[in-house]
């Protein structure tokens, strides 16, 4: 399910909150943020699959867990495949990917960038 701005807004606090502490770890999408915690990271890991892969990953998921709990989103959000999460998947490989490929490959002193186009290069991880 795609956030709406008001789930955007209740997110905001807790990611300042994480941002201040010495160390942190955020996963997600939120284009909002992206350059300031790429600018404040010591460390960044873009996974950047190609766009069929994503979209496969989504169609087999709603296929698991179609009806059901996925363990790793939030309650209550059940899996579901709609033609706006796939039109948000293209949309986020033609309009979103560039800048943040900009923002990864922009000089910087300190910090670590690791980007991964494959899923077997992220095992491990």
């Amino acid at each position: 399910m795609l956030a709406t701005g008001t789930e955007h807004e209740a997110v905001r606090p807790r990611l300042d909150a994480a941002m201040a502490q010495d160390t942190w770890i955020i996963d997600g999408n939120y284009s909002s943020s992206i350059e300031e915690r790429i600018q404040r990271a010591d460390t960044v890991i873009f996974l950047d699959m190609s766009v069929w892969v994503c979209v496969t990953g989504a169609v087999r998921r709603y296929f698991q867990y179609r009806g059901t709990h996925r363990p790793d989103v939030t309650e209550g959000d059940n899996e579901r495949l709609t033609m706006d999460f796939l039109g948000w998947i293209l949309g986020y490989w033609r309009n979103r990917r560039p800048r943040v490929l900009a923002l990864l490959n922009a000089p910087r002193h300190d910090t670590r960038v690791t980007i991964l186009r494959r899923r077997r290069e992220s095992c491990g991880l």
